[in-house]
């Protein structure tokens, strides 16, 4: 399900944006669907995208719900590889379980070399940026950006395991 703002692909109808808050998630957990929040509800402008803080804390909500309710709820770390959302990763990596959080990506939306930079040494994360800027898959200059952010290695196969449980 996706949640917060898109601005990668407009709607056509921006009534729809106000169902990307993780509220209307609720009756399909309660029901025991399986949900996967994309981009972990973050607003992509930080506190400029003042439409979708309340989806953020919605979602922090959810989250606590989900624990003591034992539903079946994930979240995707796709696009958190831009400039704008360093700011949320802590309290992500803070906040949510990470057997919950699963590694994804949001191609065609570019991950920038200059996302989260958890080591506070210049030189250290001045090597990261150069790395990163020399790979030239999308997809694993994600998985580069995102390994180094700090969560538990797990997040980067908790989609193998969850899909694994699909019944076919």
């Amino acid at each position: 399900m996706h949640a917060g703002p898109e601005y990668a692909i407009p709607t056509s109808n921006s009534a729809y944006n106000e169902k990307n808050n993780p509220k209307y998630f609720r009756k399909a957990l309660e029901a025991g669907v399986t949900v996967i929040i994309a981009h972990c509800s973050l607003p992509y402008f930080g506190k400029l995208d003042t439409a979708y803080q309340d989806d953020l804390e919605e979602y922090y909500k959810l989250i606590i719900d989900a624990q003591n309710n034992n539903w079946k709820l994930y979240s995707d770390l796709s696009a958190l590889t831009t400039p704008l959302r360093n700011a949320y990763i802590e309290d992500i990596r803070r906040k949510v379980p990470a057997e919950n959080l699963l590694f994804g990506s949001d191609y065609p939306v570019p991950a920038s070399e200059l996302s989260y930079k958890k080591d506070k040494d210049p030189i250290k994360w001045l090597k990261l940026a150069w790395a990163a800027l020399r790979i030239r898959n999308p997809i694993d200059k994600n998985y580069v950006l995102i390994s180094k952010m700090g969560f538990d290695k797990a997040v980067l196969t908790n989609a193998s395991r969850l899909f694994a449980q699909i019944i076919r």
